[in-house]
């Protein structure tokens, strides 16, 4: 699940149950400007609000040619345990890795995450 920038926090209601969901921009392709996490949300009440006025810009992502030790690496750099995935060939947002993600992928012995498209159900 993507959300628009342009799009208001309450017909965002679903990044209530969600840890974070990438934010696109569908004039440029789709491309990745942004996340909205439980954390932005706590930021207004308001109804009406824009998700471009309380997401976090430019978040960290990963390629989805990336290996998975390339996520772990930036979680904890970062403290996120979300990253939006971005496919290296067209710079579209092409899903979200979690950090329940990662440790299912790491104890399965997944080595990269190209072919994860879609968003974790449990975020």
């Amino acid at each position: 699940m993507l959300v628009r920038q342009v799009d208001t926090i309450l017909g965002s209601v679903k990044v209530k149950r969600q840890r974070g969901l990438p934010v696109i921009d569908p004039d440029q392709d789709d491309r990745l400007v942004g996340i909205v996490t439980k954390t932005d949300l706590l930021a207004t009440d308001r109804e009406g609000v824009l998700v471009q006025d309380v997401m976090t810009a430019s978040p960290v992502s990963v390629r989805d040619s990336d290996p998975v030790a390339v996520a772990v690496e930036l979680m904890g750099k970062f403290e996120v345990e979300v990253l939006p995935v971005v496919s290296g060939k067209t710079g579209r947002c092409v899903g979200v890795l979690t950090i329940d993600d990662v440790r299912s992928k790491s104890k399965a012995g997944g080595q990269g995450m190209a072919g994860e498209r879609e968003m974790s159900d449990d975020m």
